[in-house]
């Protein structure tokens, strides 16, 4: 298996050193989850991608998790123009060269799920009008292009609308399956995100990445903890 090995002598070569702990799992983490650090990792990956999503919601508003949560929200998408409970998945055409609605999914998909009392907030929400509160950006296999259009285009233009990113992930290498399970799973990524799906920023080293990619990422994210994550700088020698 050339995931282990390869982690451990790469960090070391980094000047990255184990905590007591250890490094489990292949992974390294930044706890902050600052606009800044997910919006520098998008812009400065340097590796092409297998896959990527990315949700962005509305004046960073967060959906509400308690009934507690709810009179804020409700509020927070008022003051700020924004129809509430909506979302919409914009995926990549490579033709087109476009993000596109996905075929079939309404902006109020999730409406059925809702209660009542929310259904009516989210029908006052549409017919004020406003912003879709959730965006979700995604491109498939091959996503490299989708991935730059957004990196390049897409994400400034969410910023300057007042959308703020909420989670995301990156997927450097993938695997496929045939059979029961058949499909394409993740390998090695980096996910990110405000704390409801991730919190923080965690790159995993899979099995599929090569050495010379491996090295390059995990310099890069090295980087972003040195930037990023004071609270980690112990991680690394004093000589790196």
């Amino acid at each position: 298996m050339r995931g282990g090995y390869h982690f451990e002598r790469i960090l070391e070569d980094l000047g990255v050193i184990k905590m007591e702990n250890g490094i489990l799992e292949n992974e390294l983490k930044i706890t902050s989850t600052s606009q800044e650090l997910f919006i520098e990792a998008i812009r400065t990956l340097p590796l092409e991608l297998r896959h990527f999503e990315v949700f962005m919601n509305a004046n960073g508003i967060q959906s509400p998790t308690s009934k507690e949560e709810k009179e804020n929200y409700l509020y927070e998408c008022s003051k700020n123009n924004v129809m509430p409970f909506t979302n919409i998945q914009l995926l990549y055409d490579n033709d087109s060269k476009l993000f596109k609605p996905l075929e079939g999914y309404s902006i109020c998909e999730m409406y059925r799920n809702l209660s009542d009392e929310n259904k009516k907030a989210t029908t006052q929400g549409i017919i004020k009008g406003g912003k879709i509160h959730r965006i979700k950006f995604e491109a498939w296999i091959p996503a490299q292009k989708g991935f730059e259009k957004f990196r390049e285009q897409v994400l400034e233009e969410m910023l300057q609308q007042s959308y703020k990113i909420d989670w995301g992930d990156l997927a450097l290498t993938t695997y496929h399956l045939t059979g029961y399970n058949q499909g394409d799973y993740t390998d090695t990524n980096i996910s990110f995100g405000t704390g409801y799906v991730h919190k923080g920023m965690r790159l995993k080293i899979g099995h599929k990445i090569s050495e010379e990619d491996e090295r390059k990422v995990i310099g890069w994210f090295k980087d972003l903890i040195h930037k990023y994550d004071s609270k980690n700088l112990d991680l690394f020698t004093s000589t790196s």
